[in-house]
């Protein structure tokens, strides 16, 4: 026999009692609500437990016996750079045409992005090495020769550098953009985009 507190008065009353002594309440139903009441959140848990996994298997993406493969950071991080580059760039000529793998070995711009744009990346990366000193450390390290304040402008001109070293390369890389005082002032990566700094 246990003890419980009348929900009414707060007198203690026998769980077997059909009334409370002190007020007249009933207290069979009232001792049977707290008898079970600790199998409450264990049901509840257990619920969760069996209908979640149930209902998550369903949709796609999610589920052990599921048959879509979840893509790996990488075959995401070349996805979102393919595109990037495409947006930048355009489709190159060849792949309006006939779809070619590009063979494994030596990369050929020409083959994949056509010559006028080849021409165009060529004569933008020597107007850019005439102007600054460029060399490959860690990424393409551009050191400008003057300075560029108005931000648009070094925007557009970081842009023309990570494109055309995009088709030149093969790849989008890490550029960075020091001013003459040897400052970094942008950055550029297929991860984060051209990013200008203060």
């Amino acid at each position: 026999m246990a003890l419980i507190k009348c929900k009414e008065c707060g007198h203690e009353v026998s769980t077997k009692a059909e009334t409370c002594p002190n007020c007249g309440i009933q207290i069979s139903i009232v001792a049977k609500i707290n008898r079970y009441d600790w199998l409450k959140w264990p049901l509840v848990i257990l619920i969760i437990l069996i209908v979640f996994p149930a209902v998550c298997s369903r949709l796609p993406g999610f589920g052990l016996f599921n048959s879509d493969p979840i893509p790996s950071f990488q075959s995401l991080v070349d996805d979102a750079r393919e595109k990037r580059i495409k947006a930048i760039v355009g489709t190159p000529d060849s792949a309006k045409t006939i779809p070619t793998p590009a063979p494994k070995g030596k990369y050929e711009p020409i083959a994949k992005y056509g010559k006028e744009k080849v021409d165009a990346a060529n004569k933008v990366m020597d107007l850019v090495k005439q102007d600054c000193n460029v060399f490959v450390d860690g990424g393409l390290v551009v050191e400008m020769s003057h300075y560029i304040n108005d931000k648009n402008e070094l925007f557009k001109y970081v842009t023309a550098i990570a494109n055309a070293d995009a088709i030149l390369f093969g790849s989008a890389r890490s550029i960075f953009v020091y001013d003459p005082s040897k400052k970094m002032i942008a950055s550029a990566d297929s991860f984060k985009g051209i990013r200008l700094r203060d």
